[in-house]
C-alpha cells in the first residue's frame, strides 16, 4: 500500500524550484512515508493546508496535505466505506477548509399523531430529527468512533415540502449520516423512511440523450391523442397512458405533477400561438381524477381560445376547485361537468358558469344561453375590457388643432423631410418608445413575429426598460437634423382618418415657450394628444404589412418655422393593434331592450322571442305574459334557452 502510494504522489508533488522549498517529509528505513506522522489540526476528515500546502524535499514527496492524508483516509474508510478515498481526496485537494454537505429526503410520516397541529407535524417532525442526531453523534464523540467539533449546531435551517407526506433538507454530512441511520425509526407512531438524495450530474451526452427522448415520446403521444378533423386534443386518463408510463412520470408526486406543464410546454414548442389558436377547439381532460384543476391550470395559458373542454367523470367538488379558471377561457362554448360531484354539492352552479364564461351555450350538452344573449354578452365584455376613454375633450384651440392635425399626420406619411422643416426648430424635441406589453386587439388574427419591434427597438426610449442615465439622453432627439434621421428609421406609414379609428384631445398650457422671442415670459400653447392606429407600408410594393397601434402627445407653439407653429415636444408611443372599441361611443341601451332583457329572464325565452311577444302585447308586460302563457305550449325549442317545463 505504501508503495503504491509513494508511485501516485509523484503525480501530485511539484516539480522545479517549487519542489525544493519545505521540509522533507518523514519516511521509514525503506524510504516511504510515515504512517505514524498525521498532520496539523487533523481532527476533520480532508482538512486540507495553508495556502501552498505542505511540499516535499527532491528526492521524498509528500501527501501530506496535498495528496491523501493517511491518519484522515484510515478514519474515512473506517466510517463509510471505500467510497470515502475519493471523498478524503477530493476534499484534501481543496486550498481552504469546507463542510460537506448533503440532501436529505424524509416521508412516512403523513399520519402521525402530531397531524393535529397547524403545520401537520412538520414543526415537531424537524426537532424530533434535530434532537435524534444530536443525540447519537454526541454519543459516538464520548465513544471514540468520530473525532470533531463536539459543539456542531444539529439544526434544520431550510426544508422543502413536495407533498403532503414527503420533504427534502440540505445539512452538513458531518450530521447527516447520522440522520440516514434513523431510517425506519418510529415518530409519533409512524415509520420514518429516511434516505439520501443523489444529485450526481448526468453526463452533457446523457442529459442530451435524456432530453431528446423527452420530447420524442411527448410528440408520440401528442400525435397519437390528436384529432384532426375534430380539432380535438384528448388528455383523458393520463396516468394510463404508455408512453407516459415508460417515461417514469407518475412514480412520484413529484414528478407526475410536472407531467402536465411539460405537455403544455410541448405544445407551445411545437405550435406558434396562432397555429394553437386554429388547430384545437376542443380539449377533453375525462377521467383524470381531478380534484382541483390547479394541477392542469397551464391549460389556460397554452390554449386560451378554447371553446369546448371536456372535465367529466373527474371528482370536482366545489367552485372552488374551478377556480382557476375562472374567467379564463373567453371564446369557451360547451362545458362538460358530468359525473362531477359538484352537480349534487353545488346545484347552481351553472349560474356562476354563465357569469365566469361569457361566451358559454353549453353546460353538459344543454343550451343554457341564445346565439343572441352571446352577442349581447360579447359587447358588453369588449366594453368592459377596453380601456375607459373619456369623451373627446377640446379645452384649447379647437381649429387649430384640428387643423394641426389635419395637416400633421398626411404629412408624416407622405414627406416627413418636409414635415420636419414645416413644424421644427433647433430647439425642438422629439422621443418614441415601444409599449411590447400593451393589450392587443382579442379579435385579431396577425401572429407576432421575433423580429417584431426590430426597426423600433434600438432608439426606443421606454424609460420602464432604460434606467442609465446616457441611454436615456442619446435616445433624445433634439434640432431638426437629429430629428430628421429618428423619422427615417420608422418604417413607412399610413395613418387611419376615419372618426371611429381617431380620438383627438388639446388643452390649453398657461406657459410655453416663445419661438418668436418676443416674450420672454413665454405665452400660452397647446398640448394635443392623439390616439389612434396606422398600417406599416411595404414601400417598393404599396401594401400595408402590419398594423399598430399609437398614442401621441405633441406640445405647440409659436415658431419662427414656415407654419408659423412650433413642435416644442413631440412624444409619440407605439404599441400592437389594440382595436379601437375604446374609441367607440356607448351604445345607448332603450327601455324596450332593457324590457326584453327582463321579460327574458321571466319567461326563459330568448331575447329575440321575448321582444316579439312583447311586440304583439303592445309592449304591456302583463298583455305579454298572458300572451306567453297562452302560446306556450306551441313555441319551438329554439325559443326558449332553456327546456321550458310544461
Amino acid at each position: 500500500m505504501a508503495s503504491a502510494m509513494k508511485r501516485n504522489s509523484d503525480l501530485l508533488a511539484p516539480r522545479g524550484p517549487a519542489r525544493k522549498r519545505g521540509p522533507g517529509a518523514r519516511a521509514d528505513k525503506d524510504g516511504d512515508i510515515s504512517m505514524g506522522m498525521g498532520p496539523r489540526n487533523n481532527n476533520r476528515v480532508g482538512k486540507s493546508g495553508g495556502r501552498g500546502g505542505q511540499r516535499g524535499g527532491a528526492n521524498r514527496p509528500s501527501l501530506g496535505r496535498n495528496g491523501v492524508n493517511p491518519s484522515t483516509l484510515e478514519r474515512a474508510v473506517l466510517k463509510s466505506g471505500e467510497s470515502a478515498f475519493a471523498n478524503a481526496r477530493q476534499r484534501n485537494n481543496n486550498s481552504a477548509p469546507r463542510t460537506e454537505s448533503m440532501q436529505i429526503r424524509v416521508s412516512g410520516w403523513k399520519n402521525n399523531k402530531a397531524s393535529a397541529n397547524d403545520d401537520k407535524g412538520i414543526g415537531a417532525l424537524i426537532t424530533f430529527i434535530e434532537n435524534k442526531a444530536r443525540t447519537n453523534r454526541s454519543k459516538a464523540l464520548k465513544a471514540g468512533r468520530l473525532t470533531g467539533n463536539p459543539d456542531v449546531n444539529v439544526k434544520v435551517k431550510k426544508y422543502t415540502i413536495e407533498s403532503d407526506d414527503s420533504l427534502t433538507f440540505h445539512i452538513s454530512s458531518d450530521v447527516g449520516y447520522y440522520i440516514l441511520r434513523m431510517d425506519g425509526w418510529v415518530f409519533a407512531g409512524t415509520n420514518l423512511s429516511i434516505k439520501r438524495i443523489d444529485h450526481r450530474s448526468p453526463s452533457p451526452q446523457q442529459s442530451t440523450d435524456a432530453t431528446t427522448k423527452l420530447r420524442q415520446a411527448l410528440t408520440r403521444f401528442l400525435d397519437r391523442r390528436y384529432n384532426p378533423d375534430e380539432k380535438l386534443l384528448d388528455l383523458s386518463s393520463l396516468g394510463l397512458d404508455p408512453d407516459l408510463n415508460e417515461l417514469g412520470v407518475f412514480q412520484a408526486d413529484k414528478t407526475s405533477a410536472k407531467v402536465f406543464p411539460a405537455i403544455m410546454k410541448h405544445c407551445e414548442s411545437l405550435f406558434k400561438a396562432a397555429e394553437r389558436r386554429e388547430k384545437f377547439i376542443a380539449v377533453t381532460l375525462h377521467s383524470n381524477e381531478l380534484t382541483s384543476v390547479e394541477t392542469v391550470k397551464n391549460l389556460a395559458y397554452t390554449f386560451p381560445d378554447l371553446k369546448n373542454l371536456d372535465l367529466s367523470n373527474n371528482k370536482l367538488t366545489k367552485l372552488e376547485d374551478l377556480g382557476p379558471w375562472k374567467n379564463r377561457f373567453r371564446h369557451l362554448d360547451h362545458l362538460v361537468l358530468t359525473n362531477n360531484p359538484i352537480e349534487q354539492a353545488v346545484p347552481e352552479y351553472h349560474i356562476e358558469m354563465l357569469k365566469w364564461y361569457p361566451t358559454l351555450r353549453f353546460l353538459n350538452s344543454v343550451q343554457i344561453r341564445s346565439d343572441a344573449d352571446v352577442a349581447l354578452a360579447q359587447s358588453a365584455e369588449s366594453q368592459k375590457k377596453g380601456l375607459p376613454v373619456k369623451t373627446r375633450v377640446m379645452l384649447g384651440d379647437a381649429d387649430i388643432t384640428n387643423n394641426f392635425v389635419g395637416v400633421f399626420f398626411p404629412g408624416f406619411d407622405a414627406d416627413r423631410n418636409a414635415l420636419v422643416n414645416m413644424y421644427y426648430d433647433k430647439d425642438s424635441q422629439f422621443s418614441f418608445a415601444v409599449n411590447n406589453h400593451a393589450m392587443r386587439d382579442p379579435s385579431t388574427t396577425e401572429a407576432l413575429t421575433k423580429a417584431e419591434w426590430e426597426s423600433y427597438i434600438r432608439r426606443s426610449r421606454n424609460l420602464k426598460a432604460i434606467s442609465h442615465l446616457p441611454a436615456r439622453q442619446s435616445r433624445l432627439f433634439v434640432g431638426q437634423e437629429q430629428i430628421r434621421e429618428a423619422f427615417m428609421t420608422i418604417p413607412a406609414t399610413k395613418h387611419a382618418a376615419e372618426a371611429e379609428k381617431v380620438h383627438i384631445e388639446c388643452q390649453s398650457l398657461p406657459v410655453v415657450p416663445d419661438g418668436t422671442g418676443q416674450y420672454p415670459q413665454g405665452v400660452v400653447g397647446l398640448l394635443i394628444t392623439v390616439h389612434g392606429e396606422y398600417d406599416e407600408i411595404d414601400v417598393s410594393t404599396g401594401q400595408a404589412t402590419k398594423r399598430r397601434s399609437y398614442d401621441r402627445a405633441i406640445t405647440l407653439g409659436p415658431g419662427l418655422t414656415a407654419s408659423g407653429l412650433r413642435v416644442i415636444n413631440d412624444m409619440l408611443t407605439v404599441r400592437a393593434y389594440g382595436g379601437n372599441a375604446a374609441l367607440q361611443p356607448d351604445q345607448i341601451v332603450t327601455e324596450q331592450d332593457n324590457l326584453a332583457i327582463e321579460f327574458s329572464k321571466h319567461t326563459g325565452m330568448t331575447f329575440e322571442y321575448s321582444k316579439m311577444c312583447l311586440e304583439q302585447s303592445n309592449w304591456d308586460p302583463p298583455t305579454a305574459v298572458a300572451t306567453f302563457e297562452t302560446a306556450k305550449a306551441t313555441l319551438p325549442p329554439e325559443a326558449f334557452i332553456t327546456a321550458p317545463v310544461l
